[in-house]
């Protein structure tokens, strides 16, 4: 699975589907909104990775065959309210303690037959960036009992970028690729980044040293220098907390 929220990371969420949809089997998004453009991008299975929270979401996830991801027993009782006839995802709390069912949450969903066979289980790990680091032998123990209260014909999805690189073995029936299908940064792969920002340059000024620079006076010069302004700002996208220092060519 290819992940595109907030509009592949940037990248254009309709640019990524033409020129990707043939390599992978599904995409994921966090919102409907997002969920609703790439359904009418492709016909690949689309999986909604924050879920569902009112009934109109419900019949929109349905009519257009959208597969979501149930964190909450809320969520399971909206569904079951409804009557419908849903893909889901159960996400389940390993150790991350953001999203997920706990183990007590799982079994008393379990017993309530609302977990079928075509169900996937889930769980998101936090430190797959570093395979020294013990929370993931810890997640990974949690995720493995979880699978013990389901059936074991439930298909099985822990990795994302991190996890698929560091721990392949955990891939399973299905992996979560993100950041790394755009460039992250991860050692000993040479992964070449995906986007290029360019901007004109529209003046160059002589300033002298003491002087101050753009908003704040954040910078100061340490001598007399030639600096250049770039058609470029936190309006474009470059945030305005970006820390002095930011490298440009």
């Amino acid at each position: 699975m290819f992940i595109v929220k907030s509009n592949a990371y940037g990248h254009s969420l309709k640019e990524i589907i033409k020129n990707l949809e043939s390599y992978v089997d599904a995409f994921g998004v966090v919102r409907m909104e997002e969920a609703i453009l790439v359904r009418k991008a492709t016909s690949k299975p689309i999986l909604l990775m924050q879920g569902i929270y009112t009934e109109s979401e419900i019949k929109t996830a349905k009519e257009n065959n959208i597969q979501v991801v149930i964190h909450k027993i809320s969520q399971f009782e909206l569904i079951g309210k409804n009557d419908s006839e849903l893909g889901l995802w159960i996400k389940i709390n390993t150790g991350m303690n953001r999203l997920g069912l706990s183990q007590e949450e799982l079994k008393l969903v379990y017993k309530k037959g609302i977990i079928g066979s075509d169900s996937v289980l889930m769980t998101h790990m936090a430190c797959g960036d570093d395979p020294d680091d013990p929370m993931n032998k810890m997640q990974i123990n949690n995720f493995e009992k979880a699978f013990d209260l389901v059936e074991r014909t439930t298909k099985r999805s822990i990795c994302n970028s991190a996890c698929l690189i560091n721990f392949p073995e955990l891939s399973f029936d299905w992996v979560r690729s993100g950041i790394a299908a755009y460039g992250g940064e991860f050692k000993n792969l040479n992964l070449k980044t995906a986007m290029t920002f360019r901007a004109p340059i529209i003046s160059i000024r002589n300033i002298r040293k003491g002087e101050r620079v753009g908003y704040g006076g954040r910078k100061k010069a340490s001598e007399d220098m030639r600096i250049a302004i770039v058609y470029a700002g936190y309006a474009d996208g470059i945030p305005q907390t970006t820390t002095m220092g930011l490298k440009c060519w």
